[in-house]
């Protein structure tokens, strides 16, 4: 698969709308921070990033394949995750506003895999994390080509 500019926007734009409402939430509610933003990020965070999928392919439907884009938007989420979530935590006075942040968030997006669940954790959008992963996994594969096949060889 090559590299395409769209492909990099649509991470870019992927991220943004999912972690965009928690940073929101973050910036008003700080310390005050309960169980019920949780429910609230759950739900809102898997709505955003499935309108920005069917915008995208709304917006320019013969660019690339759903799964493509699915694929960036998964992706963007997860890679630049540790960014939105250090930014979260600058409301609470840790991320940005510690002088070490930078090289932390550097680290945190080389180990992306293990520290994008681990922190969303702490940030309240483990919730959302898997739902939209989820989402935008099987919007990414090729359910149909696949179940075709294990039909054929008698699988199912």
């Amino acid at each position: 698969m090559r590299l395409a500019k769209t492909d990099v926007l649509h991470a870019v734009v992927g991220s943004s709308a999912f972690w965009v409402p928690s940073v929101i939430l973050h910036s008003l509610k700080g310390a005050e921070y309960c169980l019920l933003h949780w429910w609230v990020l759950g739900s809102v965070q898997p709505l955003t990033t499935l309108a920005t999928l069917l915008a995208i392919r709304f917006i320019r439907p013969t660019a690339a394949s759903w799964r493509r884009s699915a694929f960036w938007l998964l992706l963007g989420i997860w890679i630049l995750g540790p960014i939105w979530i250090t930014t979260d935590f600058t409301f609470n006075g840790g991320g940005f506003a510690m002088g070490s942040a930078w090289l932390d968030v550097l680290i945190a997006t080389l180990i992306f895999p293990l520290l994008t669940p681990w922190l969303s954790l702490y940030d309240g959008s483990l919730i959302g994390l898997v739902i939209s992963s989820l989402v935008l996994g099987v919007a990414a594969s090729d359910l149909q080509v696949t179940l075709a096949r294990k039909v054929r060889s008698g699988l199912f």
